[in-house]
């Protein structure tokens, strides 16, 4: 044992009429008990070398405190009270243990869970982060297993290959099917998968209709928020949400559908998430009413009673105005080189 427990008040009680070297040599008694966990020698010189009692009068102590507070038996001297102590420890160190090897078995078990949830959502080309949580990652399995209670084609289409049976013609009533579905495929750092072609863009126009798509119930939610996240899934970003405050405010703006569609380019280019892209069509609608206040289109607009122009007119506005200052420099030259010639 490396610890028990000391009642000072038991002690003092019991030892009071005991002298300074018969104390010493019953605490010393103790502590080679207690660390044994087993009764003393008998023999009283093997006792006398374990506590280092080597003058006459610590040795008649030793053998005084022997005889008046532990018993001789058969296996040697032994302390009733500490061998209560010593039992108590040893129930209580089975006790832990058992607790301990029942907490290991349920991180094992919670360990596994998260593994399994983790290999489910990959199929589906959803890699949540390492360190999200439990529950979290539950609700996100539930909500993409769940409801996709059926195996992807790809996994289908192998297991017919294995069996040796053709693969039978897939019928989907998806009008924009996800055609990289194989598994082996390199997963993005934004839960999709890899191989979407930029140059070859998804149209805005062609997504299902308003009312097809999860809408927030929020009192800024926009009803192309759906219409954003399901493009930004097909284009490889599977961690969306359509009821972000950020999205629903930018749509509430005037953001359009093609602005999302570059934004998510661009940061799928850089390896970002979708918050990336909300924050570069956020800089975009920014920038875009800089320039509209620096042209004063948008109070002339505001005193015709004309709808502000959007990022695309006020960037056309510019460079018109810098066509103009660039044809105006150009008429400038050409006249100074005319009064020169004449000259």
């Amino acid at each position: 044992m490396n610890f028990y427990a000391f009642h000072i008040g038991d002690y003092a009680s019991a030892t009071r009429h005991l002298s300074w070297e018969e104390d010493c040599a019953y605490r010393r008694l103790l502590d080679v008990y207690y660390t044994r966990e087993e009764p003393l020698p008998d023999d009283l010189r093997a006792i006398c070398r374990l506590v280092v009692a080597s003058t006459p009068d610590q040795r008649q102590a030793v053998e005084v405190v022997l005889h008046e507070f532990f018993h001789q038996t058969e296996a040697g001297w032994i302390s009733p009270r500490a061998d209560r102590e010593i039992d108590a420890m040893r129930v209580k160190q089975s006790a832990q243990e058992e607790k301990n090897q029942h907490e290991s078995e349920r991180m094992r078990r919670y360990r596994e869970r998260r593994a399994a949830m983790f290999d489910a959502l990959r199929v589906y080309g959803v890699v949540p982060a390492w360190d999200v949580s439990m529950k979290e990652l539950q609700r996100l399995h539930d909500a993409t297993c769940n409801a996709k209670p059926k195996a992807p084609a790809a996994d289908l289409q192998r297991e017919q290959v294995v069996s040796g049976d053709a693969p039978a013609t897939a019928i989907s009533t998806n009008p924009n099917p996800i055609t990289n579905t194989n598994v082996d495929t390199p997963l993005t750092p934004q839960g999709g998968r890899a191989g979407f072609d930029p140059l070859d863009p998804l149209d805005p126009d062609d997504l299902p209709e308003p009312h097809d798509l999860p809408r927030n119930t929020g009192n800024n939610s926009h009803h192309l928020a759906g219409a954003v996240c399901l493009l930004a899934k097909r284009m490889g970003i599977a961690l969306v949400n359509p009821g972000n405050s950020k999205l629903n405010a930018l749509l509430n703006a005037g953001a359009s559908v093609a602005q999302f569609e570059g934004a998510i380019q661009k940061a799928m280019a850089g390896g970002k998430n979708f918050s990336y892209a909300l924050s570069i069509v956020e800089r975009e609608e920014k920038e875009a009413r800089e320039l509209v206040a620096s042209l004063g289109s948008r109070s002339r607009s505001l005193l015709d009673g004309a709808r502000a122009p959007n990022k695309q007119e006020a960037l056309e506005q510019r460079n018109r105005a810098i066509g103009r200052e660039a044809a105006a420099a150009i008429r400038a030259r050409a006249a100074q080189q005319g009064e020169v010639h004449a000259s």
